[in-house]
């Protein structure tokens, strides 16, 4: 990679005989310096918010999930044709049930714990042949 402008300076500068003080070689290194922390922060920035944006993604596929479970719950009790719907809602459920996994596994590898309170707000789908 090549160096940047500011490295080429210091390099320069750091090859001119040391009893030619530059008072300026002091302010370019911490430049140097300065710039090299900004970039890291960036880059952690970054993956910070690629991190967030994941996680929010399979938390909105979960959310969406679990609405049309419970959709199809309210359709099943006000339908004639109830085998059509119970087996949607199967289909559903599973998908339910997968996106949840797939939640609590990227919840878990972040370091963030799955909680009492996650499970109340993501309950899984109710069980059609009990109603």
């Amino acid at each position: 990679m090549a160096d940047s402008f500011l490295q080429r300076i210091v390099k320069d500068l750091k090859q001119k005989d040391p009893k030619e003080k530059n008072i300026y070689l002091d302010k370019i290194i911490n430049n140097l310096n300065q710039y090299r922390k900004d970039a890291n922060k960036s880059i952690q920035q970054e993956i910070l918010e690629e991190v967030a944006y994941s996680l929010r993604k399979v938390e909105s596929q979960l959310r969406l999930s679990l609405l049309e479970c419970e959709k199809l719950f309210g359709e099943y009790k006000v339908c004639e044709n109830k085998e059509e719907i119970l087996k949607k809602y199967d289909e559903a459920k599973k998908r339910a049930l997968q996106e949840k996994w797939k939640f609590m596994v990227q919840r878990e590898s972040l370091g963030l714990i799955w909680t009492e309170d996650l499970e109340k707000m993501y309950p899984n789908p109710k069980e059609l042949k009990d109603s």
